[in-house]
């Protein structure tokens, strides 16, 4: 008996070792008893799913983390997070990729490997991308990292020779430095410069800032609206869209009649509608012949069911009365308290469950059905193509082309597009292409490690001038890489313009 208790001691010990010694392994990996010596930067502030690996485990983070040196961050799309150092700080955007060197705030320094970076650094600190390494301190600057081109914009102090007010640009290892325009800030930038400019003055001013948001919220506004029907969703098939097309008059549906009534760019949709010949299919009527079914009415033999009335038969069961003989039961009449059961008549007050109805009320819990939906929750953004541009220039565009320009300048009202996520800019014009039966042509650029779009609706680089060619921006932002290297966020605004002069100035996206 003692041998027995001895085990259960023994075993119930080994198993609390066992998890004393799991608890003591995942919160030295997670950082739970980390003491560190000096001040460590801080990751918080997250936003969206932020993934730390540490120590070959990777693990989604959800309260602020003291890092470690080699510790790796990743961002998923539309994910933010901050790295606080000291009294200065990293903003991660999304799809960020960031890899800790050295933690600490005396001497903080970090490799970004994909991303944007917002510095406002007041201590001095280290970042690196590729072979370069750029010290700051007591400035604000931006790090765009993506495949084949690579960028840092300094609004506040300088680094690395880049003054305030610059950007220094490397594509594919070559560097060209020009100034920051006002209308190249993103919608990230706009919200941390504002941030940096209550602890330093940089090249741009609240007001100026708060100035480009209202122009580009105008701007918005005077996109023409979405119709009900300007809606695609994940499973349409391009046939499915073609009673979608908008209106040439409205948004102009990929290109318009010449003097010939020739339709260039036509879409899919418009010729099957002369299928009408299917109208044959009327011989179909032949089928009156299934009237041969009336035939059917023989059935009325099925009076012959009547004979059923023998089931007056069943009257028989009147023979049931014989049940009366239950009267029998009064032979038990010391039950008669039973009739007092009678009270369970009053069970028709279980009718009164019909206040379940009240349940009716969960319909007003359809914001529960919400919940569930959250995984399979719909995101969608819109996009328009557009070129009207060329019509301020049509002495420059070649007459060949002119058919394909519509009168209002829209290739593509804007329109409203599901997507899943990891999706890109290219995917979307792609799909949207595609399902309106509007001309695509592209190109795989090594350059910048993205698609390259050639030409929509017939219009291609150089047709309207050496400087014309498209651009896409995202909420009013011209995103300085390619389309297929922007990944696309819920709600997010795509336009794709074509310019005709200042390699974008005629756009808003001047460089």
């Amino acid at each position: 008996m003692k041998k027995k208790k001895t085990s259960n001691i023994i075993m119930v010990a080994v198993i609390a070792l066992i998890v004393c010694a799991g608890v003591f392994g995942v919160g030295k990996i997670k950082g739970w008893f980390d003491k560190p010596e000096e001040p460590t930067a801080l990751l918080t502030g997250y936003k969206g799913i932020v993934t730390l690996e540490r120590d070959g485990v990777a693990y989604s983070l959800r309260e602020d983390t003291v890092l470690r040196k080699n510790d790796r961050i990743s961002l998923d799309p539309g994910a933010r997070a901050t790295v606080i150092i000291g009294e200065g700080k990293l903003v991660l955007g999304d799809n960020t990729v960031l890899e800790i060197t050295d933690p600490r705030v005396s001497g903080f320094d970090a490799k970004i490997h994909n991303g944007d970076v917002f510095a406002d650094a007041a201590t001095g600190i280290k970042l690196a991308f590729e072979d370069q390494v750029l010290a700051l301190e007591n400035t604000a600057a931006e790090f765009s990292i993506r495949p084949g081109a690579k960028s840092v914009s300094v609004y506040s102090g300088s680094t690395g020779g880049i003054s305030a007010g610059s950007m220094k640009e490397w594509i594919n290892g070559e560097a060209s430095e020009r100034s920051i325009a006002l209308t190249s800030l993103s919608a990230f930038t706009i919200s941390q410069l504002k941030a940096a400019n209550s602890r330093m003055a940089t090249c741009f001013s609240d007001a100026q800032l708060d100035q480009l948001v209202a122009q580009r919220e105008a701007e918005a506004a005077s996109q023409i609206d979405i119709a009900d029907t300007d809606v695609i969703n994940k499973d349409d098939k391009p046939d499915g869209g073609q009673d979608k097309q908008p209106q040439p008059d409205k948004k102009g549906d990929g290109g318009k009649k010449d003097d010939s009534g020739k339709k260039d760019d036509k879409q899919p949709g418009k010729d099957d509608k002369k299928e009408p010949a299917e109208p044959t299919e009327p011989t179909e009527p032949t089928e009156p012949t299934e009237p041969i079914k009336p035939t059917e009415p023989t059935e009325p033999t099925e009076p012959i069911k009547p004979t059923e009335p023998t089931e007056p038969t069943e009257p028989t069961e009147p023979t049931e009365p014989t049940e009366p003989t239950e009267p029998t039961d009064p032979t038990e009449p010391t039950e008669p308290t039973e009739p007092t059961e009678p009270t369970e008549p009053t069970e028709p007050a279980e009718p009164t469950e019909p206040t379940e109805p009240t349940e009716p009320t969960d319909p007003t819990e359809p914001t529960e059905p919400e919940d569930p939906p959250a995984e399979d929750k719909k995101t969608y953004v819109t996009i328009s193509i557009r070129c009207d541009t060329i019509l301020n220039n049509m002495e420059d565009l070649k007459p060949e082309k002119e058919p394909y320009v519509p009168d209002n300048g829209w290739i593509l009202g804007k329109t409203k597009v599901e997507f899943t996520e990891g999706e890109t800019v290219f995917d979307i014009l792609k799909r949207v292409c595609e399902y309106r039966g509007i001309q695509l042509e592209y190109s795989w650029s090594p350059m910048y490690d993205s698609y390259y779009v050639e030409g929509i609706n017939h219009l291609y680089e150089f047709d309207c001038g050496i400087e014309s060619g498209w651009m896409y921006k995202v909420n009013g932002w011209f995103p300085n890489y390619g389309c297929s290297s922007y990944t696309v966020s819920d709600g997010e605004d795509i336009v794709w313009c074509y310019t005709c002069k200042g390699l974008g100035a005629d756009v808003g996206g001047g460089v």
